[in-house]
């Protein structure tokens, strides 16, 4: 009974498919299977990369136990286990992958690999950005009641530039992952109409919470635009416009940095397509003002002229 428990109060706070998988395997199995089961259950990434010997090791069993474990779960051994978890944990481990890879001798610029992969993500999210797209998403973003910007993990700091960029101009501006989870990001997106337009932005590994929250802003008939890297993220299913901004690193999991290109050309048109979007900025450059450094411009004519140099002291005495 206390297994039974364990299962299910797992299941639910850890619902990948491959960890059902594993502790489903362990709930019948006995003791020294359990084990096995349950501590690849709680470490699957880590799991991938040991050895049978080294898994029995670290769960505190022996190596005929997570042998019997694999084939309990249906494999012919520990190594076809490990290959058919390691394809459904694939997004989680490529970036392990790619640490592993760089350090080898021959990855040592992988540093200026970086700037490589840069600059061609933005070329590619140039390329496919359609100039009338962005126009069409730019004027009904102009006209709706509340912009919401959404993005977990690192896309994060990308929602939170968009949402930076329009708030001077627009009526409601909301980035709902600023803070709280995403229990405060539902509640910030009560009361989603036909009248709200939400941007979501995922990038690998993409955000489970970023797909079910932009599926239910649909439903509820919010326009919603999806900013992601590629036609096969699970995030273009659930939108209404996708636009691409590529995300390959050659260590990270993901590069930000076209996804905050992609967002800077759709908050540069809506600014644009804004009425009053100058009034506003003037606004908002004369409330910034006492916090700027001074400008390094040529002194003014008036401070330019030479100043009456008062008497010496010596020179008065000797009249």
């Amino acid at each position: 009974m206390k297994e039974t428990i364990h299962f299910h109060s797992f299941m639910e706070l850890h619902p990948h498919p491959a960890v059902q998988e594993l502790l489903r395997a362990s709930v019948d199995g006995s003791p020294a299977v359990a084990r096995v089961g349950r501590w690849m259950a709680a470490h699957p990434v880590l799991a991938v990369t040991l050895s049978a010997e080294e898994v029995a090791n670290a769960c505190g069993g022996s190596l005929a136990a997570v042998n019997r474990f694999a084939k309990h779960a249906g494999y012919e051994g520990f190594a076809d286990l490990r290959l058919h978890l390691g394809r459904q944990l694939q997004q989680a481990l490529e970036p392990v992958n790619k640490l592993r890879a760089a350090h080898e001798p021959a990855a040592s610029a992988v540093g200026a690999q970086a700037f490589e992969h840069t600059q061609r993500n933005l070329q590619a999210a140039a390329q496919a950005c359609d100039p009338g797209l962005l126009d069409q998403l730019a004027q009904r973003i102009c006209r709706a009641r509340r912009v919401l910007f959404m993005g977990f993990g690192s896309s994060h700091h990308v929602a939170a530039f968009g949402a930076d960029a329009l708030q001077p101009y627009l009526p409601q501006v909301v980035e709902v992952t600023s803070a709280g989870g995403s229990e405060q990001a539902v509640r910030r997106m009560t009361g989603l109409t036909e009248q709200d337009v939400l941007i979501a932005i995922s990038l690998p590994r993409y955000s489970r919470e970023a797909v079910e929250l932009t599926a239910h802003a649909r439903q509820r008939g919010a326009l919603t635009i999806a900013i992601t890297d590629e036609a096969t993220s699970p995030l273009t299913g659930q939108a209404d416009y996708v636009l691409l901004a590529p995300a390959a690193h050659p260590l990270l999991p993901s590069s930000v940095l076209a996804a905050m290109a992609m967002v800077e050309a759709l908050a540069t048109q809506v600014i644009r397509a804004t009425p009053q979007a100058v009034r506003s900025l003037v606004e908002l450059s004369e409330s910034v003002l006492p916090y700027l450094t001074p400008d390094s411009s040529p002194a003014s004519p008036a401070a330019s002229k030479p100043q009456p140099q008062a008497p010496h002291p010596a020179a008065k005495d000797s009249a």
